[in-house]
């Protein structure tokens, strides 16, 4: 299994534009939690990197209401 890296947490966390707090929320973790997997100190199971991407397109999808 390959662990997410650090840098690829981040960028998913700016492409959401959510601050570590609300991003930590998305995945129901502690902010610290997060903090730790961007600081390399923990490593972030890579499925829940992949929940974290669909939840945060899911949540783009719904704010754009088609015209």
């Amino acid at each position: 299994m390959r662990f997410p890296t650090p840098e690829e947490i981040q960028r998913a966390r700016d492409r959401a534009r959510h601050s570590q707090a609300q991003a930590a929320a998305v995945v129901c973790v502690a902010r610290r939690t997060w903090q730790d997997w961007e600081r390399g100190i923990a490593r972030m199971n890579p499925a829940l990197l992949e929940y974290y991407k669909l939840m945060t397109r899911q949540h783009e999808t719904l704010l754009v209401a088609p015209k």
